[in-house]
């Protein structure tokens, strides 16, 4: 069974298609949010956070608040492949399991996101 089959026998499950939909609108206010944050500028933007530096505050050019945008739609995208080989392979309950893992994962890393970019606002 290949991923095209599996994603029609997905298609027909309604919990599925509700938690990959869940998902998918974590995602949207995701990409959404943090595209309304970023302003290019000339200015070093913080974007990490060590007590166990001198500094405490890691900076860089403001392009590199794009990776965290790339990131929660590259996590959104690989926990719905898994989900769906897991649909193939174990069952449907793994894999809305895991597919709620996923929505649990892009949520937090929404908050994290969020709060950085807070930071980030301070600084400019």
């Amino acid at each position: 069974m290949n991923l095209q089959q599996a994603f029609k026998t997905a298609t027909k499950d309604r919990a599925f298609l509700a938690v990959a939909l869940i998902m998918l609108v974590l995602t949207a206010i995701l990409v959404i949010s943090t595209a309304l944050h970023i302003k290019p500028n000339e200015l070093q933007v913080p974007v990490r956070f060590s007590s166990f530096s001198v500094t405490r505050y890691y900076t860089d050019k403001w392009y590199y608040l794009i990776t965290f945008v790339v990131m929660g739609v590259a996590m959104m995208t690989l926990h719905f492949l898994i989900a769906l080989k897991l649909y193939l392979q174990k069952g449907r309950e793994i894999s809305l399991l895991f597919m709620w893992l996923g929505v649990s994962v892009i949520a937090i890393a929404s908050v994290t996101i969020l709060a950085i970019f807070r930071v980030v606002l301070f600084t400019q």
